[in-house]
């Protein structure tokens, strides 16, 4: 299954969705490419179990299209940042795992759309950043809340105040990024682990997503008053089913065959 829009494509790989960005020379985000986000989200099969987010081309994201913003007052400004917000957090919001798949330079808003993801993978020697202070603007796509969830906030007020690039082994190091690979390596294996994401029991793993997001934006506290009722069903699922019968009936170490109901 292939679905284009604008310069996205929905392409289907057994349970694992990919989105691929890919427009002329530089991934520039405008509008237009907002818009076909939205419709390509909204073409997402039902019964996917898991996402991969990726880009072709020389870069994976060089920004917003620098043009988009002299023709914006405070109020329009106020709309874009809305409607990227609302972007990031249908992405961030999915009820299956997802991967970004970083190839190359990565700034501003095609970070942020990483961030949104559960696990970033990145090619060695690829540099990223929220840049948006080198022309005198804040980042408006949740990147700066996100970067500080992920490498606290001393980290994150230095990416975003400095506007500075940052490779990929440093991000790796501050948590930024989940696994870095040499570049002929990384669709490969993000692919693998898409696979082994998607294989996996994914009516509970939406659950523990759900109960992560609100242990990142509330606290433990605010986590453990969910989680009786959003764990509990979990036992009823047809996955716990299997899994339960394949441990009694094969042992610990079987693997099940869970189906994502």
């Amino acid at each position: 299954m292939t679905v284009q829009h604008g310069d996205l494509r929905l392409e289907r790989h057994g349970n694992v969705a990919e989105i691929i960005w890919a427009a002329p020379k530089l991934n520039l985000f405008t509008p237009h490419v907002a818009a076909a986000f939205e419709a390509i989200l909204g073409r997402l099969p039902s019964d996917i179990r898991a996402l991969l987010l990726r880009a072709e081309g020389k870069v994976f994201c060089a920004g917003v299209r620098v043009q988009e913003f002299t023709v914006m007052d405070g109020r329009a400004g106020t709309d874009f940042s809305r409607r990227l917000l609302t972007l990031i957090r249908r992405i961030e919001q999915l009820p299956i795992p997802t991967v970004a798949v970083v190839h190359a330079l990565n700034l501003t808003i095609g970070l942020e759309l990483a961030l949104a993801c559960d696990f970033i993978w990145s090619a060695e020697n690829v540099s990223m950043g929220l840049v948006e202070a080198t022309v005198g603007i804040t980042p408006a796509a949740g990147g700066t809340q996100r970067l500080v969830a992920r490498a606290g906030v001393a980290r994150a007020t230095e990416m975003v105040y400095t506007g500075r690039t940052y490779d990929s082994s440093r991000l790796l190091e501050w948590g930024v990024v989940d696994k870095v690979l040499p570049s002929d390596q990384l669709l490969t294996q993000a692919r693998a682990f898409a696979d082994e994401l998607a294989a996996g029991p994914t009516v509970a793993t939406a659950i523990a997503k759900q109960i992560i997001a609100v242990a990142r934006d509330r606290g433990v506290a605010a986590a453990d008053d969910i989680t009786p009722d959003l764990a509990g069903p979990v036992l009823i699922s047809e996955d716990a089913a299997i899994g339960l019968e394949t441990m009694l009936s094969q042992g610990p170490g079987a693997k099940p065959a869970f189906v994502g109901r």
